[in-house]
């Protein structure tokens, strides 16, 4: 029983990781057009 609660710690680990690279992926991707977008108009003032 006790050789169970390790391997339970080593994959809420690896679960956590994953879940913070996903986060991390969806921010850059959800920045690209913004950055794209700036770079297109050669200001930082979005017109609204």
């Amino acid at each position: 029983m006790d050789d169970r609660w390790p391997n339970i710690f080593i994959e809420l680990n690896q679960l956590i990781i994953s879940i913070i690279s996903l986060i991390r992926i969806g921010k850059y991707l959800l920045d690209l057009p913004f950055s794209w977008y700036k770079k297109k108009n050669g200001s930082l003032q979005m017109e609204i």
